[in-house]
């Protein structure tokens, strides 16, 4: 890499005393910030609502200002962090307070209720990731939008076709029809305080399991109305509302049992359990339980209810008493009790109101969404007596890939090993390793303390690492006893060992009551330990590199030295000691042996004030690696000073005051820390307020200053960290890392121009090329000039940059460009019924819009088809393809056809195509008259074919005889009947439809009679007879009565048969007691003796013509 100086820019600084050389580099870049939380758990603070979905695959849980996505095993209750969607995101807005989260029955669009931004925002679900892509935001101030001012809760009906939501702060009960293709939602109906069932703030809804009915709840009113669902529109309307009893008050939510017999409604302090009437949705209270019942507990400030799949519990969850309570349904008699209260120790598990649906449950487990706690418990559920044993707590920032970064303080790098320790104010020091080439960094482990006294890691900002970079040293400041760690750098692991603690209370340790800080010498044979108070000096130990063990040398109290102190600094020439004192803002300088490490007090220099400018809060000292320097940086005022070290009198010389108030140099707004580049070359200061960085030029001659500019975010994309209170330099001079314990991050910088490694992109892709902010002019290769470019095509990249102060650089990457190959080839084409094979052709990894992942699928529905692939590159393509299935031709040959027979039956396929009955007929219609199975094959212009058949029944017609014509006399009554059989209709020519009919001569006309009867089947087949009747003038003639019966004597059965209608026969026992009656109305008729004891028995049998006739009958058994 070449870099020369702009001539005309060395005579311009040359003018002003500067003087550069050509291998400086000015700039600094932004490449990265690894956070505390970074790849954790994110998007819990303030949990309020959480919802599974429909397959139970998935938890969504809602928080103040995000929306967060798990995978969910419910044989397990495992859960697995996806991503989550904040509200600061792009289009995610409406993600502020989401107090409902509720999922469309086909589980297809997730609706999320705001009544911060009066908002429902509506997301699309990815059946196979349970990931979300936002669809839209439904505003109250839409055109045509109401009742979504405090939108809390949200109901939706089973078929999907209509949301119901709850709005306290418009005081209405909203309906909207929801479009089950898109998820969209178009308003129909408002329900206002002042309407009828209206109520002043709704707070809870839930609807029916069956559809029928909506229940709202008001925390307001105390009183809860009940709607009913218009099967036709959605909309509600009114039935009546409950009010309160005594101990219920602040009604918070409500739910339904799944057989939907029961509703339960939580107040603030009380259960009620209510009857529910499946037919008008009415309620009656059935038990109430209250907080202050004897044998209840945990009842104080109820705000979610969750009801178990089986139906045999109702949990709750209750903000003042942090607990879980469990009441128990016995499903064969439906009586309740109260079950159990669960009070997890140190877990505030409280929605304190934020939301009233913070509590789910399937059989298994058992969610509560905290949100003071910015998470969600999880329960396991005992199915057989419901109660719960507390399992895990998912939190913001579980799981993160880096740890320990709480509160993050100082750093020290080993160049050899390319490692970075970050020490943290009680929570140990985080690993993180330099990668090289690009200068980020990779979080490799943690070093916690587990308790006070293992690995002495709490409370201390000061660590040093031995030049070897195998031993690593930190001090703990607060805990008693005080003391150092020692650990041994396992560079196999990328971990720290824990070989030894030095404690103040341990005999013969000396400088480790409360130490503050320490150092190696340059040539890192001794180790200086600082503490101040009562043990207050300096402990000089010798290091031992074969095993990190340290022993005393020396021990230099305070009185000997100077002033109180508490940080120490030592020369890169090792023949100076700094020592400082962050309140008072004295230096000391010490001379040390640079044989035996000894030290010697030599001055002290105590400035409060440089003229008018005043120096409050030494908050750290830095030196030149020529050691003419010494820069100082004072907090409260914001000042930094530049000494210079007289090497000859030992002692500091002001030669520059840099003052906020009166430069308005942003790094140096109540700075915190300063470092120097190890070439000397460049001074970087970090501001705590203005989350800055200074660059300041050190010309190298004289060590004076130049103030070159301010790196503030956002400007320039510095992304630099809140509240930065660290710097650290490692010795390559290609990397700046900035600390902010606020954040609980480190953010990565490089110093001068690099592009980076060459790198690979994806054809259709483009590799983002950056040189970085802060030059005046670029030049690349492609001829473009910006300081970003889009690399497409494969090959070398260069680029020229020349910044405001004249430096030039060069660099140079290659871009390779990868396309992994696939076709699909043409649209397929089938019948319905069948499967094709689709074969991507490649080799590797495969996703197919279908979810599988084989180089081949099998369809046989229509759609299009794409896969896909993904080569060793990470690099895709992809194909589709469109799969016709053909539909059958319509074909339906109707339900099985009756008819009488003598008929006949046309059978027609509806089909203007090929046809092919099973009789051999080629034609549209058939027509047929026997009985039979008849079937047609059809075949479309696509050639698929379809089939139907369908039975042909003649069913036969009544038998119909009234005998030959006749005659009858004047006074003569004649009866004519046919067999009366059950479902047959009959129909005479006088209108009667009983199965005979009584002729005499008033029923003849000019004494004749042409009569005839009409008997129908009960397959509708019909039969008829006529008889002609005429009067005999010449005889008056009276039919004789004959009856015949017989056998008898009898065993089973007496066949009665007579030339007139029997109406009636009674039957006595011998001593004339009546047995039974039978009303035959035919001619004939059979008794059933078998159930007679053997003997003689009397019929009285009575004719039509009023006639009665006595016979004896004798039963006989065997």
């Amino acid at each position: 890499m070449k870099k020369y100086l702009n001539k005309t820019i060395l005579l311009i600084f040359t003018l002003i005393g500067i003087s550069f050389s050509c291998n400086l580099y000015s700039q600094i870049s932004y490449l990265g910030k690894i956070s505390q939380h970074e790849d954790g758990v994110y998007g819990l603070t303030g949990a309020m609502s959480i919802c599974f979905s429909i397959d139970k695959k998935n938890i969504y849980v809602g928080s103040q200002y995000a929306l967060a996505v798990f995978n969910y095993d419910e044989s397990t209750g495992s859960t697995e962090f996806i991503e989550a969607y904040r509200s600061d995101d792009d289009g995610n807005a409406g993600l502020e307070g989401p107090s409902c989260i509720k999922i469309s029955p086909d589980d297809k669009y997730v609706y999320v209720s705001s009544d911060w931004l009066n908002c429902i925002s509506l997301y699309e679900r990815d059946p196979n990731s349970g990931t979300l892509e936002l669809q839209h935001i439904f505003y109250d101030t839409d055109a045509g939008f109401d009742g979504l001012r405090g939108a809390h809760e949200i109901g939706i009906s089973n078929d999907g076709l209509y949301i119901y939501v709850a709005a306290w702060n418009d005081a209405k009960i909203s309906t909207f029809r929801r479009d089950t293709v898109s998820g969209y939602l178009s308003y129909l109906q408002s329900i206002g305080r002042y309407d009828e069932g209206g109520l002043v703030w709704p707070q809870s809804l839930k609807v029916s399991r069956d559809s029928r009915f909506v229940y709202v709840a008001s925390h307001i009113d105390d009183e809860v109305s009940v709607f009913e669902i218009n099967p036709d529109t959605g909309e509600l309307v009114y039935v009546e509302k409950i009010y309160a009893e005594s101990g219920q008050y602040s009604f918070s939510a409500l739910e339904i049992s799944y057989d939907n017999k029961f509703l339960y409604l939580a107040g603030r302090t009380s259960l009620g359990v209510y009857t529910r009437n499946t037919q008008n949705g009415k309620l009656t209270m059935k038990d109430l339980f209250k907080y202050d019942d004897p044998g209840i507990s945990g009842l104080n400030v109820i705000y979610s209810l969750s009801v178990s799949p089986d139906d045999k519990n109702i949990y709750a969850i209750t903000a003042a008493d942090t607990s879980f309570v469990t009441f128990s349904r016995n499903l064969s008699n439906d009586e309740f009790q109260f079950t159990d209260s669960k009070p997890f120790m140190n877990f505030y598990l409280s929605n304190d109101g934020h939301s009233n649906t913070g509590l789910i449950c399937d059989n298994n487990y058992v969610f509560g969404a905290s949100y003071w706690e910015s998470g969600v418990h999880l329960t396991k559920r005992n199915q057989t007596d419901g109660s719960l044993t507390y399992v895990k707590f998912i939190y913001e920032g579980e799981s993160a890939i880096v740890d320990g970064l709480y509160n993050p303080r100082s750093c020290c790098a080993d160049e050899q090993q390319k490692m970075v320790y970050v020490t943290t104010s009680g929570h140990g020091i985080s690993i993180f390793q330099r990668n090289d080439t690009t200068g980020k960094l990779i979080y490799k482990n943690v070093a916690n303390s587990q308790n006070q006294h293992t690995g002495m890691l709490g409370y201390n900002d000061h660590t040093a690492l031995s030049k070897d970079g195998n031993y690593l040293y930190t001090l703990c400041q607060w805990f008693e006893p005080s003391g150092m760690a020692i650990f041994k750098a396992d560079h196999t692991t990328d971990n720290l060992i824990l070989l030894d603690s030095i404690m103040s209370d341990t005999y013969g340790s000396t400088g480790f009551d409360e130490p503050v800080d320490l150092a190696f010498s340059p040539e890192g044979e001794h180790l200086y330990v600082v503490s101040s108070f009562n043990q207050s000096g300096i402990a000089q130990y010798s290091y031992n590199p074969q095993n990190g063990s340290l022993e005393l040398e020396n021990f230099y109290e305070i009185e000997n030295i100077g002033d109180p102190f508490d940080n120490i600094t030592i020369s890169n020439n090792g023949f100076y000691v700094f020592i400082w004192n962050t309140n008072s803002g004295d230096i000391t300088m010490l001379g040390r042996d640079e044989i035996s490490g000894a030290l010697t007090y030599l001055s002290t220099s105590s400035l409060n004030s440089i003229g008018e400018i005043y120096l409050y809060g030494l908050t750290d000292i830095a030196l030149s690696m020529d050691q003419k320097n010494l820069y100082a940086t004072y907090e409260d005022n914001g000042v930094l000073v530049n000494y210079s070290i007289d090497s000859i009198n030992h002692k500091l010389d002001v030669i520059q005051v840099f003052d906020y108030e009166t430069l308005a140099i942003a790094g140096l707004q109540r700075i915190q820390k300063i470092g120097v580049r190890n070439d000397g070359t460049f001074v970087y200061t970090s501001s705590y307020d203005n989350n800055s960085v200074g660059l300041f030029y050190r010309d190298q001659s004289n060590g004076i200053l130049t103030f070159l500019k301010d790196y503030t975010e956002p400007e320039n994309d510095f992304n630099g960290l809140d509240k930065i209170n660290g710097i650290c330099i490692p010795d390559n001079d290609r990397n700046l890392y900035l600390i902010s314990s606020v954040e609980e991050a480190v953010a990565s910088y490089s110093i001068d121009l690099y592009l980076g490694p060459d790198r690979g992109i994806c054809e259709n892709d483009s590799a983002l090329l950056d040189a970085g902010k802060g030059y005046s002019t670029y030049l690349w290769s492609t001829n473009e000039t910006t300081q970003r470019i889009y690399a497409k095509e494969e090959g070398y990249y260069h680029v020229k940059t020349i910044d405001e102060f004249g430096f030039v650089d060069y660099d140079t990457v290659y871009v390779t460009v990868y396309r992994p190959e696939v076709d699909l080839g043409p649209d397929i084409a089938g019948c319905f019924g069948n499967t094709v094979i689709i074969n991507s052709g490649f080799n590797g990894e495969n996703l197919w819009n279908t979810g599988a992942t084989s180089q081949s699928i099998t369809v046989g529905n229509s759609g299009t088809y794409s896969v896909v692939i993904t080569d060793i590159h990470l690099c895709q393509n992809r194909d589709s393809v469109n799969v016709i299935f053909h539909p059958l031709p319509e074909l339906n040959l109707g339900s099985d056809v009756s008819a009488c027979f003598g008929d006949s039956v046309i059978l027609n396929s509806g089909f203007n195509g090929e046809n092919l009955w099973n009789t051999g007929s080629a034609s549209q219609s058939i027509t047929v008259d026997n009985p039979g199975t008849y079937s047609v094959a059809i075949t479309d212009n696509h050639h698929c074919e379809n089939r139907d058949s369908v039975n042909v029944i003649f069913h036969p017609l009544p038998e119909v005889n009234l005998g030959a014509d006749t005659t009858i006399q004047i006074t003569q009554t004649l009866v004519i009947s046919v067999d009366s059989i059950p479902d047959y209709d009959y129909l005479w020519h006088n209108g009667s439809t009983n199965s005979y009919i009584t002729i005499n001569n008033d029923s003849l006309t000019n004494n004749s009679l042409e009569a005839w009867v009409e008997v129908t089947t009960n397959f509708g087949c019909k039969n008829s007879d006529t008889l002609l009747i005429t009067l005999d003038t010449n005889n008056v003639y009276i039919e004789p009565v004959e009856i015949r019966i017989g056998p008898i004597p009898t065993t089973e059965f007496v066949n009665i048969k007579s030339n007139y209608i029997i109406t009636n026969i009674n039957c006595y026992d011998i001593y004339g007691k009546y047995l039974f009656s039978k009303q035959p109305n035919s001619k004939t008729n059979i008794i059933d003796a078998n159930d007679l004891s053997s003997g003689i028995y009397v019929l009285k049998i009575t004719l039509i013509n009023g006639q009665t006739k006595t016979i004896r009958i004798l039963k006989l058994k065997f």
